[in-house]
């Protein structure tokens, strides 16, 4: 697996809205929904609105690819 995140970080600028978030989530076990915003657009350099992201999130969950637990992810 983390030979597949270093592949995916190479490319990164490349890669989908939903790829980052998944990536800065298995970077950093918990985040919330501002914090996964606020890593994605200032250290990725993404431009995204925070209402994509919390749609994005959304649609993983229902994906059953993440689980929110209180306010986390």
């Amino acid at each position: 697996m983390n030979e597949s995140l270093a592949l995916q970080k190479f490319s990164f600028n490349d890669s989908s809205s939903k790829e980052k978030i998944i990536l800065s989530l298995s970077e950093n076990s918990s985040l919330s929904t501002k914090e996964i915003f606020n890593k994605i657009t200032k250290e990725l350099s993404t431009e995204i609105s925070y209402q994509a992201v919390h749609k994005t999130l959304q649609e993983l969950e229902e994906d059953k690819i993440i689980e929110k637990t209180d306010k986390e992810w």
